[in-house]
């Protein structure tokens, strides 16, 4: 840091931007790099874990994962079918059934008496 203190000092005012800018390349160049060079360790570590195994193992580690991926689907389905049902919920909640059309209720009462009607008919035949 005093290194940097020391150029900075005899910088003119026009070049200190220009410096700075440069320094922050610098260092975002240095993190890029090291964050590629663990990749590249946990990758090489990741094989050699893998060439040591026997088939059967590898097999079942693969299995495993397609498990895990599926469930992971399934929750992530789930979940948003719940969010969008909750809005949905939501929304009509707001609403206080303005511009909704109510079912009679004496209308719901003779579906079910129709079905119940063509129920027996099925069973007669």
């Amino acid at each position: 840091m005093p290194v940097a203190l020391a150029v900075l000092s005899v910088a003119n005012v026009a070049e200190v931007p220009i410096i700075l800018g440069a320094w922050i390349v610098w260092v975002l160049l240095v993190i890029t790099f090291l964050i590629g060079l663990e990749y590249l360790r946990e990758a090489l570590a990741r094989q050699q874990l893998l060439g040591a195994m026997d088939e059967q193992d590898v097999r079942s580690l693969l299995t495993r994962r397609v498990q895990g991926v599926r469930s992971r689907i399934a929750l992530g389905a789930a979940a948003v079918s719940a969010s969008i049902s909750s809005a949905l919920a939501s929304t009509l909640g707001e609403r206080g059934g303005e511009g909704t059309d109510e079912a009679d209720p004496g209308l719901v009462d003779e579906d079910s008496a129709g079905d119940a009607s063509e129920a027996a008919k099925g069973e007669e035949q």
